[in-house]
């Protein structure tokens, strides 16, 4: 098979929506070769503000020229799996001619409203309006032998124009993504927030909750990891960079996790994963119930907040009640290890290939609980 992308593996969704699976299809005998249109040194310098647009494009063009090398040369392939779109800028070209003209089976997979654009979210708007084409996600649902949804919400929207259509959540793996061993430390409580420079803005919705309990003398330390380093909040807090090899420890150090979000089609098409992140590593959450996350807090996983009085109320009951935050932590782990993972998701993907592949399905060495 052949995964197209956009991001390589430091890509959250090339991370989690693709390659957390490849040992579960290598043990069905699946081989998942991904080919992602930014290379790691594309990728690295794309997201830096100083290196001037010219060159970024100059770099992501190059980097685009060897992933049509790679994927129209290689092979041969049984099926196509595109997350999100094959190349940042452009068309579907690369997907048009590996399925249209080559006939190889398509399997569409997205996590988020990609059919609306985001260039205003861009540090370059004018040039993300002007190349990125987001309506081409309704060409590839509409070609794709399959559909995989990263929510329900998103799945009702594929429906419209696929036949074929499995949800399957952005999830870690259970085995992996564990609890630090004491949920409750001694010492003042972490509330923190781990993500991208394009989803930062939505902590303007917690800011006056936050402000409101410093200037109470509530007693906690505020971290924000990921956001980028012209990202301004308007309020003391320990600005870390995120990275690859402290994922897992970043999440882990946290006492309450936050999880803002618009309630709005962009926002509604969002797929909990911050929150499923923080149910694994055993973070108390507090989220906007918006998206699954809403389900997720009617089942007692996560405080839910819509607007900045409950956000106070929330995070002042989990820095007042330790006993609230290792019950909204057992719930939420639960949920990790019952549905949540890659441990109980992976059987699924490896069905939904072998019927698009037509090849007789037949799960082996799954571990179940």
């Amino acid at each position: 098979m052949l995964g197209l992308v956009v991001h390589p593996e430091g890509g959250p969704a090339t991370r989690f929506r693709l390659m957390a699976y490849r040992q579960a299809f290598a043990a069905n005998r699946l081989d998942l070769t991904v080919v992602p249109s930014l290379d790691v040194a594309a990728y690295d310098l794309l997201y830096q503000p100083a290196i001037g647009l010219l060159r970024k494009a100059s770099v992501a063009i190059g980097s685009m020229a060897r992933q049509w090398r790679e994927a129209v040369l290689g092979g041969p392939w049984d099926a196509i799996w595109v997350q999100r779109e094959a190349a940042l800028l452009g068309p579907p070209a690369l997907e048009y001619v590996l399925s249209a003209m080559k006939g190889v089976p398509l399997v569409y997979d997205f996590d988020d409203a990609v059919w609306i654009s985001t260039a205003g979210h861009s540090r370059h708007p004018w040039a993300a309006r002007l190349l990125r084409t987001p309506r081409k996600a309704w060409w590839l649902m509409k070609r794709a032998a399959h559909v995989v949804a990263g929510s329900e919400d998103l799945a009702q929207v594929a429906r419209k124009v696929a036949q074929r259509v499995t949800v399957v959540p952005t999830v870690v793996s259970r085995s992996t993504w564990t609890p630090r061993p004491s949920s409750i430390r001694v010492g003042v409580p972490v509330i923190g927030w781990i993500g991208t420079y394009g989803t930062a803005r939505y902590l303007d919705m917690v800011l006056p909750a936050l402000r409101r309990l410093r200037a109470e003398g509530r007693q906690f330390r505020l971290r924000i990891v990921g956001a980028g380093p012209d990202f301004v909040l308007g309020l003391e807090h320990e600005r870390v960079p995120w990275s690859l090899e402290h994922e897992i420890e970043a999440f882990r150090e946290l006492d309450i996790g936050l999880a803002p979000v618009a309630d709005d089609e962009w926002g509604r098409g969002k797929c909990a994963f911050k929150q499923v992140q923080y149910f694994a590593t055993g973070v108390a959450c507090v989220t906007s119930p918006v998206g699954p996350a809403k389900e997720f807090a009617a089942q007692g996983a996560a405080l839910a907040a819509r607007n900045e009085g409950e956000w106070y109320v929330a995070l002042a009951r989990l820095l007042d009640d330790d006993s609230l935050r290792l019950q909204l932590v057992g719930v939420g782990r639960a949920l990790v290890e019952q549905r949540l993972c890659t441990e109980v998701q992976g059987p699924k993907l490896v069905a939904l290939f072998d019927e698009v592949i037509e090849r007789p399905h037949v799960i082996e060495h799954v571990t179940r609980r």
